[in-house]
C-alpha cells in the first residue's frame, strides 16, 4: 500500500476511519462515547479516523459491532469510496 508523500498516511487507512467516522456521526454518538465502549482513550479515535494511525483489525471489528456494522462490508464500502475519491 502506498502511503501519500505530502501526509504520509496511508489512502486506505484514511478512507476507513472516514467511513466510521461518518458512520458514527449518522449513529450521533461522540469520539468519547466510541472510546468508553472500546476501552480506548478519544485521542485514539481522533487519531483513527483521521488516518494518522492504523486500526488494529480486533479493535476495527469490535467498533464495527458497536456501529452495528459488518466489518467486510465496511471495508468494502471504505475502500470503494477511496478508489472513487481518487478516480
Amino acid at each position: 500500500m502506498r502511503t501519500s508523500a505530502r501526509t504520509g498516511h496511508d489512502p486506505v487507512y484514511a478512507a476507513i476511519g472516514m467511513f466510521l467516522r461518518g458512520t458514527r456521526l449518522s449513529h450521533n454518538l461522540t469520539q468519547l462515547a466510541v472510546a468508553k465502549r472500546l476501552k480506548v482513550k478519544a485521542v485514539q479515535i481522533s487519531s483513527y479516523e483521521l488516518g494518522r494511525t492504523k486500526v488494529p483489525l480486533l479493535l476495527f471489528c469490535q467498533w464495527c459491532q458497536v456501529l452495528n456494522l459488518d466489518p467486510g462490508e465496511t471495508l468494502n464500502r471504505a475502500y470503494g469510496a477511496m478508489v472513487r475519491r481518487s478516480s
